[in-house]
């Protein structure tokens, strides 16, 4: 969502298109939304899709594959005159052009969320047994060391690029996501279904700490009768039959609700029926969303102790902070707030005031606007 919100944003400041790979998702989202929108198709994708079967193929073709979508970017750049290009991080967006610069002026900017050689430490030998991580890297570093500037949205992950590439410093400047703070709000009606309802939102694979939330569940559910847990997001289903098996033994099972996708306008009814957010994750996280949304609802979260996350909860005064993959520390911190050992009241309102003040669009159209700004003169 953040190019989305990037966009409405700016948009009568600035004029601002998106360039991102066709889907019918994206491009009637932003059709709908009155957006320029230029959509990219990968040439001789199905070739390549039919080759991924071949495993010892796989490191090859997902090289070609990511410096096919850089070259894509940069054909569809030459038609387009602007005066900045912003790149994702992501698959090294900006490595074709990069290469190229001497042929186009605009200035490049970076907008780094998290790059794959700061999240390769969190996989096993096997998970990356198909990715070439050296070659990553070398693409990833040239493109941070030769663009004109790089925003991120945490001072945690300012200094995680500044350690892994060398980076001076002075060219990362630290600019938060947006959250729309008239979206995810405060209601005044208690959507509270009688049991003490705890909700994750995000993807159920392994990563994102969920095994360590189900265990957690367990002993909390067998101590506390009206304790429930809702799942929301993309599901992994070899994770998924792991929990069900801990969750069946246990006699759980039906206290546990999965639901594979919600559409970004019911959200906020999800947070509203909630108690308690948590954020299990176990993976790097620069900004978390959920845990930024929870709180604009006005909502107590608990979220890992990892990366920009304890910048957004405002270092643990706007929510409650726990040692990842800690299964005893997670248990603890959540009798906290269903026991009432913490005043929750105070916790939820700090909560919605930090982040209207540091990530509503309110408080960041000027700290977009001015650094772009910069870059122009």
């Amino acid at each position: 969502m953040h190019n989305f919100y990037l966009m409405k944003l700016l948009e009568k400041d600035l004029n601002i298109s998106k360039i991102s790979i066709r889907n019918e998702i994206n491009y009637n989202f932003y059709k709908d939304n009155d957006l320029n929108y230029f959509p990219l198709k990968i040439p001789i994708e199905n070739i390549i899709n039919s080759l991924n079967r071949y495993r010892f193929l796989t490191k090859n073709i997902n090289l070609l594959k990511d410096w096919l979508v850089s070259r894509e970017m940069y054909l569809k750049i030459n038609g387009i005159n602007s005066d900045i290009i912003e790149f994702m991080d992501i698959h090294s967006e900006s490595y074709y052009l990069l290469k190229n610069k001497h042929r186009v002026k605009p200035k490049v900017i970076i907008r780094s969320h998290t790059p794959w050689s700061l999240l390769e430490r969190y996989y096993s030998k096997s998970e990356k047994r198909y990715l070439n991580c050296e070659k990553i890297f070398q693409r990833e570093l040239y493109c941070f060391r030769k663009c004109d500037g790089i925003t991120v949205p945490s001072k945690d992950l300012k200094n995680q690029l500044v350690k892994l590439f060398k980076i001076d410093h002075k060219k990362i400047t630290v600019i938060p996501n947006i959250i729309d703070t008239n979206h995810f709000k405060i209601t005044m009606e208690k959507r509270y279904s009688g049991s003490f309802n705890i909700l994750h939102i995000g993807r159920f694979i392994k990563s994102k700490g969920v095994l360590t939330l189900i265990k957690a569940f367990v002993e909390l559910g067998k101590n506390y009768k009206d304790i429930s847990l809702s799942c929301v997001g993309k599901i992994d289903q070899k994770t998924l039959k792991r929990c069900n098996h801990l969750l069946n033994k246990n006699k759980l099972n039906h206290r546990v609700t999965f639901k594979k996708f919600v559409s970004y306008e019911s959200l906020p009814e999800f947070y509203e029926r909630a108690n308690l957010i948590v954020v299990p994750s176990e993976i790097y996280e620069s900004f978390s969303y959920t845990v930024a949304q929870g709180m604009a609802c006005g909502k107590i979260v608990i979220a890992s102790n990892l990366g920009g996350i304890p910048e957004t909860t405002d270092h643990g005064k706007a929510g409650l902070l726990f040692e990842p993959g800690d299964t005893r520390d997670l248990i603890r911190c959540v009798k906290k707030v269903y026991l009432g050992k913490v005043n929750i009241s105070n916790i939820e309102k700090r909560a919605r005031y930090h982040v209207k003040k540091n990530y509503s669009f309110e408080a960041l159209k000027s700290h977009y606007l001015q650094y772009y700004k910069r870059q122009l003169n």
